[in-house]
Formats: structure tokens, sequence, C-alpha cells
């Protein structure tokens, strides 16, 4: 199997990548709501979307000092996800998630990676909303997980596309708000199973 992408096919989904993060940049009145927000979708009411992210490094920390590995040089990622979300009810929403992703390196021997990567649901409940002239305080209660879809390399980092492992996770998060002023925190516990890598040792 060929896990390594072509140049060619990466220059024309670097283009593709370009041009969706400036469609959905310009975009206007656009309003999230994922599962790290204190947005909900109304009953019967599906929203679907695209997410677009990009991080590089080229600096690491081996213990307290600061370095760098002209090996590898830039690594950067790249990912757009398709997600929806659907209102089960005012205050229980579903969402869903798939993302492509791409990982490179700007030096070196080692070959990009890309594909789709692991496929996640979350259910978020609204368990408690308070107004008052103060504002709004919402709490909200969280939980889901992820699941591989494609047999990617795990054992591969830097630039392996993930850890193809699945995952359970739970969380709380609270929110406030008053009139355009928002503030949100929350907190996450994950359960990452075992995975089998390519080779046994």
């Amino acid at each position: 199997m060929n896990y390594f992408l072509k140049p060619s096919k990466a220059a024309w989904f670097r283009k593709t990548l370009a041009v969706t993060g400036i469609l959905i940049g310009v975009s206007a009145g656009v309003k999230a709501q994922t599962d790290e927000d204190g947005i909900m979708m109304p009953k019967k009411n599906f929203c679907g979307g695209v997410m677009y992210s990009h991080s590089s490094w080229n600096h690491y920390w081996e213990g307290t000092f600061k370095r760098n590995n002209p090996n590898i040089g830039t690594v950067a990622t790249q990912m757009i996800g398709l997600m929806g979300t659907y209102g089960l009810t005012n205050k229980l929403n579903v969402q869903i998630g798939v993302p492509y992703v791409t990982t490179t390196a700007s030096a070196g021997t080692l070959h990009s990676q890309h594909g789709i990567q692991d496929l996640s649901l979350w259910v978020k409940w609204q368990a408690l909303k308070m107004s008052g002239s103060m504002g709004t305080l919402s709490v909200y209660l969280v939980g889901g997980g992820s699941l591989p879809l494609t047999n990617y390399i795990a054992d591969y980092l830097p630039l392996s596309i993930g850890m193809h492992s699945k995952t359970l996770s739970g969380r709380l998060l609270i929110d406030y708000q008053e009139r355009n002023f928002f503030a949100t925190a929350s907190g996450t516990y994950t359960r990452r199973g075992d995975i089998t890598i390519d080779r046994n040792a």
C-alpha cells in the first residue's frame, strides 16, 4: 500500500485548502456551534459546516533545552473537516465530525502523510441555564468519542495524521454571557485505547 503523497497531488491539495480557507475567511454572519462552545442548536434543526486549521513548528523542547532539528525542518499540519450538528431537543444536541489531515516536513527524507483521520461523535446537554440582570450562566455536560476511519500509520510521529486509537471523553463546560461579552471554561477527561503498530520492536 502506498502511504505517501505524490508531489503533484500535494500541490493540488495545498491550493484547494488555500482557496477553501479564503472562502471561509470571507464568509460573513457565520455562528459557530461545536462541542466546546456555549451555543445550542434548536430542536429539529441541522447545521453543517467546514472547518480549516493550519499549524507549524520548527523548534521543540527537549527537557529545558529549546532546539530545532535540521533533519525535519518545519513540520506543518493542515486539516479540513466536515462537521454537522442536529438538535434532538432545545437542550440536547448530537454532533459529528470527520477531518482530512495532511502533514509535511520542509527538510530531510520523511515523507508527507495525508488521509481521512477519525470519526468523532459528541452529545451535548444543557444541564442548567440561569438568567438574570447580571447575564446568563449555563452549564453543559458533553460526552463523546472517536474511532479511526482509515488504516493510516500511527507510528510515524511527528508526521502521522493521528494516533489511530479509539477514545472516550467527558467534558464539563461553563459559559457566561452578558450582551456581546462571553466567557467559557471547560475541563475534559479522555480515555484513549491501546494501538497496534506496524513493527514488533
